[in-house]
């Protein structure tokens, strides 16, 4: 491994949430630059690397290397994140909830061909509270992605696509 790998990242998140009263409005920006994960930086040290729909694309870039390191621990990774969400009361016990999540990543360290990668995550769901403590839910949500090289001929196209569906019963003590 060279030292052109510091292992540093630079990260920074801004969120701001609004009620409007018939509506509540979440946003939400951040950006990543920099080694997540690097074995010589800090986030090492503390267990952190990809996570998330994020961490689905390891396998697509697994034979991919930069000095014995993954798609997200060089210097060259880049990603940008976004959500946004409303919440809407519904009667006196209920609310509509749903939201949009994005994320653009690429990674210009020679070793990993150009690779780009975007997701999306749509979310709708339902809470009805049932008392002061207790409230039943039920969401729903669907995420694809993509990841391209810009050699497309030894890199093929990779898509992704995920849903998840729960419903559950919160009580709380």
């Amino acid at each position: 491994m060279t030292a052109r790998h510091k292992g540093t990242v630079h990260m920074w998140n801004l969120f701001a949430t609004y009620d409007f009263d018939v509506v509540k409005l979440d946003i939400g920006y951040g950006q990543v630059r920099g080694a997540v994960g690097n074995q010589q930086g800090a986030a090492a040290a503390m267990g952190a690397s990809s996570t998330g729909l994020n961490n689905l694309y390891t396998p697509f870039t697994a034979g991919m290397h930069s000095d014995g390191l993954l798609y997200t621990q060089t210097n060259g990774y880049r990603q940008q994140a976004w959500t946004v969400g409303v919440t809407v009361p519904v009667g006196e016990a209920g609310k509509f909830l749903a939201s949009y999540q994005g994320s653009l990543t690429k990674n210009n360290d020679a070793g990993f061909d150009g690779a780009k990668s975007n997701l999306s995550i749509f979310s709708l769901g339902y809470e009805h509270s049932l008392s002061k403590r207790t409230l039943v839910y039920g969401v729903g949500s669907m995420g694809t992605g993509r990841m391209k090289f810009d050699d497309s001929a030894a890199n093929p196209k990779a898509k992704l696509r995920t849903a998840l569906f729960s419903i559950g019963l919160q009580h709380r003590f």
